[in-house]
Parts: C-alpha cells; structure tokens; sequence
C-alpha cells in the first residue's frame, strides 16, 4: 500500500473508534491510534503507562502486516478489543485479557479473545537439509538457519524465501 492508502485506513479506524466508543462507553477517544509496520507477533495493543506510575493511557497501535491480510471485519473486531481494553482501564475496570468482566465486554461487542484469530500473513520460510521438513518462521533469522538445528533431524536448516499464507 502507498503512504496515502496507509493514511486512509488510519482514517477509517479512528472513524471507527470514535463511534465505536460514544455508543457503547459514552466517552471520547482520548489517545492516537497508530499504525506500525514492526509489530509481527502482535495484531494491536493497547500502551498505558507504568502501574507505578500516575494512570495514563498513551495510544493503540495495530499492526500494518495484520491489516493487510486479514478481512477487514477480523481487523475490526481486533480493532473493537484494544478499544474495549482502553474503556475498561479509563473506567477503572478489570482491563486485563482473561479476565471475565473483560471477557463479558469482548463478548457482549462480537470481538474476539487474544489468540484467537490465525495468522495470515508474511512469513519466511526454512527447510531441514536431511528431510525437507518445512518451518515457517514470522521474522527472518539473522544467520538464516545456517547455525540453527532442525528437531526433526538435528540438520541445519535452509532459507527458502519469504511467501504469504
């Protein structure tokens, strides 16, 4: 996608999210929601500060590679989580996955549960150099399985390439 795609659907998400909040937790967004092209593992997230320190929600970031992959209704409810997240922490409520007021909200909203939703996405791709085995890794490893051993064979692995799945 271009700078101004990315721009757009920034957009269209804090659209969103402001809606999203005044009609069910009549409150404003209060925070930026941002895009990143480094999170891999992480669909979105929700940045508060340190328990330590005064309370202070400090933005949400979603995943580029997420958005670019999944249904835009997945990317939605992912969306409708992290803002549930921030709702519940401004509210002084149970914010945490797992717990059930938590749970209860995700429901009650039709989001999802964290790990939930499969990975759909690029990723790299290795092979045992004994069995042809496949492993499929979400970041390339430095040393590109050169150094690394399979479970399977305890042979070194081979970088296939990157390929989306």
């Amino acid at each position: 996608m271009t700078k101004v795609n990315w721009l757009r659907v920034q957009h269209l998400l804090e659209k969103f999210s402001k809606e999203f909040l005044k009609e069910n937790y009549d409150m404003e967004l209060g925070i930026p929601i941002e895009l990143s092209g480094r999170m891999k593992k992480s669909y979105g997230m929700f940045w508060h500060s340190n328990p330590r320190t005064p309370k202070k929600s400090i933005k949400i970031t979603m995943s580029k590679n997420y958005i670019e992959h999944q249904l835009w209704e997945t990317v939605l409810q992912t969306m409708k989580h992290e803002l549930i997240h921030y709702a519940l922490y401004e509210k002084d409520l149970p914010y945490k996955d797992g717990h059930p007021v938590f749970e209860a909200e995700i429901s009650k909203h039709e989001s999802h549960s964290t790990g939930t939703v499969k990975y759909r996405g690029k990723v790299v791709s290795y092979s045992c150099l004994e069995c042809e085995q496949e492993f499929i890794r979400r970041r390339r490893l430095n040393h590109d399985g050169a150094y690394s051993l399979t479970g399977c064979c305890n042979s070194k692995l081979r970088y296939n390439g990157t390929k989306i799945i």
